[in-house]
């Protein structure tokens, strides 16, 4: 039952204006809020749309999840509250005209408009499903443009977490036309029921007709669970065949032969009709200028991009430098060169068989541009955040990242990979974006965590914190700094859950590093017991790009290891009291006492690590 608001003017300190519309799930009105001097939009629910078992003190369902969602397609909620028993819920008020009030005026949309609108939804509906938040009300009625033109998605009122299958109800709620077969049938709901709903609201924009008619909800409940989507009406013209494939991999019958959640969608739609644009790509850019501008206010930051950014111009396939100008740029800070020297002579750089190198110009002459570059900027890295006096947990950053570009290293030359130097500095920098955050923006760093806490992806969660992943960052930061495009694309590629054979070397190096960076996350973070377990099933996830077996990755973790207990003097690495290296010796040391008999079977020469 809604609650009469004929008498009623305010409700808690919102003046009420005027009503803007009823629904099944509540009735939205226009308000003024005195305190802001703005209007907005309530919205005041049924007492049947309240989450099951909410309190008089719970926050609507619709608000703890909307509240989560910031993004520019996605109409935010500023507050929630009860009021006379009813919750409510305080929005942005969008002026602007519901898609269906702009079918209805305008009829079918172009082509054009149509992808341009959908793909902005569907940038904000990725960012819902990277929370794991589904819809589950996706209609024309409750996507917004507004008077710039930018489509808003609106009413969260059905919507669920997804981390778990959700159950079809007994009496299914939503908008009956752009339900999803899985309504009504035995197949959990999730992100691939919105993935339905958005095709079928495509498929009405372009022909100005919805899929389904009947003159009774019972029928179209038979079209739903019975019939098929007839696409002819796309297919027709032949430039819309390409949508017309789209549309056939979001309007599947089996959920699990659409496409798995809005981005992989957005993603389809990019492939079909290329050139397409979002409001989420804009946003992101202005999401990544914004932190390079908070990073760049500190003194350290632009210290530590000039020089990088110097050493790689230098060695740059196309600079003309010689080796004294770019063991120039090198001796500027004499740290920096002592150490590259240092490495220069070591065992993992071929130290020994080439004889002493003695200066750094003789150390570019011998080992050539291309691993100078890598030792120089790996060096430079490090040497910069212990400069600034990092903390423990940044120490231990920084530990796991140079372990991971020795895992990385060992891998890539096992694969007979053209580029081990390069895959060690892919390694070593993959997680790059998260080093950047945990020092300059620790705050957000924290609130990352307890996001990842509740059980979303690293990258997930920082898109909803700071409105980009850690890769995409650390990618961009790398491009600015000039460092080889292998190695920025490679920070950038962040295999799904599902990983697929690579298509090129630098998708390959990606993986091999995003393997690594994930292997070297386990010591430590959990019981050895545990982290075995975990290594397994990331063995396994990664099988279909390569393959390594399971005992081998033990082995090489106690070469890399040790090999970092050899460079670490070098380096000015501090090993002891690291929660990292005591992780990664506590693991080696249970693996050894449960699975010797393992290890013997496959083993190899820790030594090929480092050779």
């Amino acid at each position: 039952m809604l609650m009469s608001t004929r008498k009623i003017r305010k409700i808690d300190q919102f003046e009420l204006l005027r009503k803007l519309g009823k629904g099944a799930q509540g009735t939205v009105f226009l308000a003024w809020d005195p305190a802001l001097e703005r209007r907005v939009a309530i919205k005041v629910l049924a007492r049947r749309a309240a989450a099951p078992g909410a309190s008089e003190k719970t926050a609507p369902s619709e608000g703890r999840l909307a509240g989560r969602l910031s993004h520019p397609n996605i109409v935010p909620v500023y507050q929630t509250g009860r009021f006379a028993g009813y919750p409510y819920l305080v929005f942005e008020y969008v002026p602007g005209l519901s898609l269906r009030a702009l079918l209805r005026r305008d009829g079918p949309l172009t082509v054009e408009r149509a992808c341009t609108l959908l793909a902005s939804v569907l940038d904000g509906i990725a960012h819902a499903h990277d929370l794991g938040v589904i819809h589950l009300d996706l209609s024309p009625g409750n996507i917004i443009v507004d008077m710039d033109g930018v489509p808003r998605i609106m009413d969260f009122g059905l919507a669920r977490f997804a981390h778990a299958p959700i159950a079809p109800s007994a009496r299914p709620r939503g908008t009956l036309l752009y339900m999803a077969p899985e309504h009504f049938g035995a197949d959990p709901l999730g992100p691939w029921t919105d993935v339905y709903a958005l095709a079928l609201i495509f498929y009405e924009l372009i022909t100005g007709v919805p899929v389904r008619t009947g003159a009774t909800a019972s029928r179209v409940v038979k079209q739903i669970v019975g019939g098929t989507v007839d696409l002819q009406a796309v297919r027709a013209p032949e430039e819309r065949r390409p949508l017309a494939r789209f549309l056939e991999g979001a309007l599947a019958r089996e959920p699990k032969a659409r496409y798995r959640d809005g981005r992989q969608m957005r993603d389809a739609l990019r492939a079909a009709m290329p050139g397409v644009t979002t409001a989420a790509a804009d946003e992101r850019h202005g999401t990544v200028d914004f932190l390079l501008r908070r990073m760049g206010r500190r003194d350290d930051f632009p210290a530590l991009s000039s020089s990088l950014t110097a050493i790689n111009r230098a060695t740059a396939s196309d600079s003309k430098a010689s080796a004294n100008q770019v063991a120039g740029v090198i001796l500027r800070d004499y740290a920096l060169a002592q150490k590259v020297l240092k490495l220069a002579n070591s065992a993992f750089y071929g130290g020994g068989s080439r004889g002493e190198v003695s200066s750094v110009s003789s150390a570019v002459r011998l080992l050539g541009f291309d691993q100078i570059l890598l030792a120089a900027c790996s060096v430079t890295f490090l040497e910069h955040f212990q400069r600034q006096g990092c903390g423990r947990a940044l120490t231990d950053m920084l530990l796991r990242a140079f372990m991971t570009g020795l895992v990385t290293r060992h891998l890539v030359k096992n694969a007979r990979l053209p580029g081990p130097e390069e895959a060690f500095i892919c390694g070593m920098f993959h997680n790059l974006g998260e080093h950047l955050v945990l020092h300059y923006f620790p705050e957000e760093h924290a609130a990352i965590d307890a996001v990842i806490a509740e059980g979303l992806g690293r990258d997930a969660a920082a898109r909803a914190i700071l409105g980009i992943s850690y890769g995409d960052l650390g990618s961009t930061v790398a491009r600015v700094w000039k460092l080889p495009e292998i190695i920025a694309n490679s920070i950038a590629a962040q295999p799904d859950d599902v990983v697929t054979t690579p298509k090129s070397v630098d998708e390959a190096f990606g993986h091999y590093a995003a393997f690594a960076n994930e292997l070297c996350l386990l010591p430590g973070s959990r019981p050895p017991a545990h982290a075995v377990s975990a290594i397994a099933t990331l063995t396994d996830r990664f099988e279909p790009s390569f393959s390594v077996p399971e005992a081998m990755l033990y082995q090489v973790l106690e070469a890399a290891l040790k090999k970092l207990g050899e460079l670490a003097p070098a380096l000015g690495l501090q090993l002891t009291d690291s929660d990292f290296h005591q992780g990664v010796r506590e693991l080696l040391a249970w693996r050894e006492a449960v699975a010797a008999a393992d290890l013997a079977d496959t083993a190899i020469d820790p030594a090929a690590i480092v050779a």
